[in-house]
C-alpha cells in the first residue's frame, strides 16, 4: 500500500454515490444520515493515516467514536457490518482496515508525482546543458 500521508487533500464525492447498493444496505440497517456520515467520516480518517489503513482494535473504535459521536461498541458493530456485509471497506489478515477507493486515489497521486518529478529532472538537465 502506498505511503503518501497528508497527500490526499480531498476525497471526491461523486454525484450519485448515495445510490450505491452497498451504501443503501448499510443505510437500511443504521439509518440514512448516520450511515452516510459514518461512511464519509471513515473515508476521511483512513485517508489521513500514514499507510491509508487503520488497526482493527479498541483504540480505533474509540477514536472513530470521538469523531462520529457514535458509541465505540456501535462503531465496532457498524465497521464489521460495513466490511463483511456491505463491502464498503476492506480488512486484511493482519487486521488492517482500508478502502480500495482511497488506495486508488493515492496511487493516482503517485503516478502524477512521478511524472512531475521526471519532467522536472528533464527540465533541469536542459537548463544545465545550455
Amino acid at each position: 500500500m502506498p505511503k503518501l500521508n497528508k497527500e490526499i487533500k480531498f476525497i471526491t464525492h461523486e454525484p450519485g454515490s448515495r445510490t450505491s447498493l452497498n451504501l443503501k444496505i448499510f443505510q437500511k440497517k443504521y439509518g440514512i444520515v448516520e450511515a452516510y456520515a459514518f461512511y464519509w467520516i471513515l473515508l476521511e480518517i483512513i485517508s489521513e493515516q500514514p499507510y491509508y489503513s487503520l488497526e482493527k482494535n479498541k483504540f480505533t473504535y474509540n477514536a472513530i467514536s470521538v469523531e462520529t459521536g457514535i458509541e465505540a461498541t456501535i462503531v465496532e458493530e457498524m465497521l464489521e457490518y460495513a466490511i463483511t456485509e456491505c463491502k464498503l471497506f476492506d480488512s486484511d489478515d493482519s487486521g488492517k482496515i482500508y478502502s480500495e477507493r482511497i488506495t486508488e486515489i493515492a496511487q493516482g497521486i503517485n503516478v502524477v508525482k512521478e511524472r512531475n518529478r521526471k519532467n522536472g529532472l528533464k527540465s533541469a538537465a536542459k537548463r544545465n546543458s545550455a
